[in-house]
């Protein structure tokens, strides 16, 4: 959730901005497609962001009021190095100790919060972590030739879908690790079975390739084939037979993905992402897209979806002001509300914003000193400032929210 990203101008680095990246698109489209692209343009953001400084008025300082993470959610949060029960602030390690070396950010977390799958550092085996209990199970390992690189749970959470690489092999811009295949690893009986034969039916691949979403049951793909250097294009395939997908994303400087439930109790996953445009959402069942035309202020100015999928709170630009003010759009019925009565001046990332499991508050950075707070999600409220011994914006960030 709460990064450095938030730094000042006169302390933000360039290590700031790859961290902000990192945290904020990496965990779900793991690639280096895009990373070049948003990296670029947060630089030239942040200069532009430092000019326009100099005419802004000085930022008051925090008025939240100080509180415990029980005012937030009676629930468990994670960072990387620990899970905390909110309600009484006492903080467990996430990885329970073992022989094994794992990956130590928080990896993949599944849509429920529940369970996340996690790697050990040589990128070999994957382990499943079950949430309150902390158990760890294997559930695969590589053959001696291959990597994974990265791990997607399908909506139901019965399956992860899982990229396996050579990494003895480079694409034709340099990257390591040519993919070979993009297989399906049940859960319960850990089997393994192939969904895309990347190798043998795509061999545009070889110029680089990202894997975006699955359907539940398999038929349904969407992935990227490309590289910054010769371009990339956006596909799906349906049912085996694969089609381009003419929406500009790729000029995303925001970019997530939102589960929902459908008023016929169906389901409706979406990808959202930011242009200058507005925000857009491309419904990937049905590969249609919804136009959501606003005006975002801040580097950081839109929150993850809700956890029930059908909103997201940004920071609304004040027209002629470097300011804006906390709204949430629902993205279902297009309606906005307002949520808070002073505008803001300070740079506000909601990029790394974690709601509660009940979706009524956002925990976020307070500007400028690095405090961690929440807004209440439904209605104009004050801020709350919460203060917990193993939680910073800086080193202890959380990252997520999880019912107990």
């Amino acid at each position: 959730m709460l990064g450095d990203a938030q730094a000042s101008p006169s302390t933000f680095s360039f290590d700031n901005i790859v961290e902000f990246y990192y945290t904020l698109y990496m965990k779900n489209y793991p690639t280096k497609i895009f990373a070049a692209v948003v990296i670029i343009m947060l630089i030239v953001g942040v200069g532009c962001f430092y000019v326009n400084l100099q005419n802004k008025p000085k930022p008051k300082g925090s008025q939240a009021t100080i509180s415990t993470l029980n005012t937030f959610c009676n629930c468990d949060l994670l960072t990387n190095d620990y899970r905390i029960n909110a309600a009484t602030g006492v903080a467990y390690t996430r990885i329970p100790a073992s022989k094994l070396s794992f990956v130590k950010t928080l990896q993949y977390l599944a849509p429920s919060k529940k369970q996340e799958a996690i790697l050990t550092t040589d990128n070999r085996s994957l382990y499943l972590l079950q949430y309150p209990e902390q158990t760890l199970t294997l559930l695969y390992t590589t053959p001696a030739s291959q990597q994974i690189r990265s791990v997607f749970w399908t909506a139901n959470e019965n399956s992860l879908v899982v990229e396996l690489i050579d990494p003895n092999s480079s694409t034709s811009d340099g990257t390591e690790g040519v993919i070979t295949s993009v297989v399906e690893l049940s859960i319960s009986s850990k089997t393994v079975q192939t969904v895309l034969d990347v190798a043998t039916t795509l061999p545009a691949s070889k110029n680089g390739f990202t894997f975006i979403w699955s359907s539940d049951d398999l038929q349904h793909l969407v992935y990227v084939i490309g590289n910054m250097t010769e371009g990339v294009t956006w596909y799906r395939s349906d049912n085996g037979k694969a089609s381009e997908i003419k929406e500009n994303i790729s000029s995303a400087i925001y970019m997530n993905s939102a589960i929902s439930t459908t008023p016929d109790s169906g389901q409706q996953s979406i990808l959202l992402w930011l242009d200058g445009q507005g925000l857009h959402s491309y419904h990937l069942e049905t590969a249609t897209t919804t136009d959501y035309p606003i005006t975002t202020w801040s580097d950081g100015p839109v929150s993850l979806p809700s956890p029930d999928g059908k909103s997201v709170i940004y920071v609304k630009k004040i027209s002629g002001q470097e300011a804006g003010v906390f709204t949430r759009l629902d993205l279902v019925t297009q309606h906005e509300t307002t949520l808070s009565a002073t505008p803001f001046t300070e740079n506000i990332n909601l990029g790394q914003s974690v709601w509660s499991p009940d979706g009524t508050k956002l925990l976020l950075d307070i500007p400028p000193l690095q405090e961690v707070g929440w807004i209440s999600t439904r209605t104009i409220s004050s801020m709350m400032k919460v203060q917990n011994q193993y939680v910073d914006s800086v080193n202890n960030i959380i990252r997520a929210a999880i019912v107990k």
